[in-house]
């Protein structure tokens, strides 16, 4: 509950864009809003929520691969977040973290697990948000990508597990109470190519069991724990779940026992298997498998009907969604909480749907995707819908009555090969399929919507910085376009251009930035569609 107000909110880390974030719940488990709490973790890998400076709210802390960082972001107070806090940039590719009282003093330290020094590591809390340096528990976890603190052992303690996934290894690190960590007990070397693991007592007799995950035989399997934190024999649970990668444990059909849920990455399946008691667990029963490339699963009650929902995370759509709970181990239609697109490159508002309120247009260069997000007031946004994903190098997008029948419709440009496109808006924020205008233009860079020649429609003006060009485009009425009109072919590095009534002659004139040969220029409007040469 990052904003305090009695619903569980999702936080997120993304590595495609360095961003750690947080969805907030209505409190009917619907997930309009996006909240930024950083774009500064490079390759973000790992997030956790919980209060680290005693504030009694919740803080963010996270694990960057690529800058090899672990951080936290405090809770100003109402899920609004201060800049990013160091911790340690001596975690190698940075992969897990975790949080908990390891010293006794009763404030969370932080936990990490690093891949590319085999790290496992713990930093004190000093409390008001201050951390010490980094304590090694072990440098001889082969590429770590998972640790977690429990009390392993029955000793009133929390211990640390890792797991490992060169080694196979899912290892736990007895703790004396203060700190101090001693050898490290094997759970398991069999967990092939493990990703996660996960610490619930599944058995019922009141002591912590492990579960993992693992795509080198595609794994889903538990460890008894024997008592005092020695372990029995790998227990499969399925070796059908291709690629798996993640796995929980939750009670999914109200019967006061653990289940487990497990995900997949190469076959997107997302499976629980139903706890019979006593470490028996019934056959896989699938969730979906409609979805790839699963990466992360957890579960919480984002409805409020007192059921786990399923979380999971599907990188190969860049979705998010849950799965409502219907108490007894069946599950409705998925919720999306966030469609990510990558790499977006520009922005427009405009009123799409008629009404009243201004939307969000965006286009993405790297996933080809034109989308918008309708205003439902307030200045909160709903989940994005797609116009086209085939709109790749998007550059521009931009929004006006082309086809004059009352509302917006929309245009943008790509480097690739749709250059110069257009989509009717059919109305209420229905859009027909995307219409190319110029598929010849290389290096389309931007677009405008402006009446050039006075007849009362919308033109289009492009720029293209492959050729350094300015051309405009007549409306012949109904969507239909004339061929490409040269302004200038002398713009050097042409980035952005715009109409205005530059010299007071009641009609519009053009404007160009061009980055190579740093100018700003103008173009008069001539009359007629004509302009004259370049203005500096």
């Amino acid at each position: 509950d990052i904003d305090g107000d009695g619903d569980p909110d999702v936080v997120m880390g993304a590595q495609g864009n360095d961003k750690v974030a947080w969805w907030e719940n209505d409190g009917t488990g619907q997930f309009d809003l996006q909240h930024v709490i950083s774009l500064e973790a490079d390759g973000a890998q790992s997030v956790f929520a919980i209060d680290l400076d005693g504030d009694l709210d919740l803080d963010v802390l996270s694990a960057s691969r690529l800058d090899s960082k672990v951080a936290w972001y405090e809770n100003l107070g109402g899920g609004e977040f201060g800049p990013q806090q160091l911790i340690s940039t001596n975690a190698y590719s940075a992969f897990s973290v975790y949080a908990a009282d390891l010293d006794g003093d009763l404030d969370p330290d932080v936990i990490s697990a690093s891949a590319d020094d085999d790290k496992i590591a713990w930093y004190e809390n000093l409390g008001g948000g201050n951390f010490g340096p980094q304590q090694i528990i072990s440098n001889n976890a082969n590429y770590a990508e998972y640790v977690t603190a429990a009390d392993m052992d029955g000793d009133l303690d929390l211990d640390v597990l890792s797991a490992s996934r060169l080694d196979d290894k899912i290892a736990w690190y007895p703790n004396d109470g203060s700190g101090n960590f001693g050898t490290p007990v094997n759970v398991t070397t069999q967990a092939d190519e493990v990703h996660a693991a996960y610490v619930a007592d599944l058995d019922g007799d009141n002591d912590l069991d492990v579960l993992s995950a693992g795509d080198g035989g595609d794994l889903v399997a538990w460890y008894r724990n024997n008592g005092a934190g020695s372990f029995g024999p790998q227990q499969v649970l399925s070796n059908t779940q291709d690629g798996a990668r993640s796995v929980t444990a939750v009670d999914l059909d109200g019967d006061e026992d653990l289940d487990v849920l497990a995900l997949s990455s190469f076959d997107g399946k997302l499976a629980w298997y139903e706890n019979l008691g006593s470490g028996n667990f019934g056959p896989q029963q699938i969730i979906t498998e409609q979805v790839g490339n699963g990466s992360f699963v957890t579960a919480a009650d984002l409805d409020g009907d007192e059921t786990p929902d399923p979380i999971a995370l599907f990188t190969g759509n860049n979705r998010t969604a849950y799965f409502p709970n219907n108490g007894d181990g069946s599950f409705e239609a998925p919720i999306v909480i966030s469609k990510q697109i990558d790499r977006p490159e520009a922005v427009f508002a405009a009123d799409l749907d008629g009404d009243g309120f201004l939307d969000m247009l965006t286009a993405a260069t790297f996933d080809g995707k034109l989308v918008w997000s309708r205003n439902t007031g307030n200045g909160n946004f709903a989940p994005l819908t797609t116009l086209t994903d085939q709109f790749f190098g998007a550059t521009s997008v931009y929004a006006a009555d082309l086809d004059l029948d009352g509302d917006p419709d929309v245009v943008g440009t790509a480097s690739g090969s749709s250059g110069l496109s257009w989509a009717e808006n059919l109305g209420g924020g229905s859009f027909g399929p995307v219409q190319t205008i110029d598929n010849f233009l290389s290096g389309a860079i931007d677009v405008i919507a402006a009446d050039l020649d006075d007849d009362e429609d919308f033109d289009l003006v492009c720029a293209a910085n492959t050729g350094d060009l300015i051309n405009w485009y007549e409306n012949l009425g109904g969507g239909i376009f004339g061929p490409p009109q040269l302004v200038s072919a002398n713009v050097d590095g042409v980035n952005s251009v715009f109409a205005a009534d530059l010299d007071g002659d009641l009609d519009l004139d053009l404007l160009s930035a061009s980055q190579n040969d740093d100018r700003v220029a103008w173009y008069e409007n001539l009359g007629g569609g004509s302009f004259g040469p370049q203005q500096t």
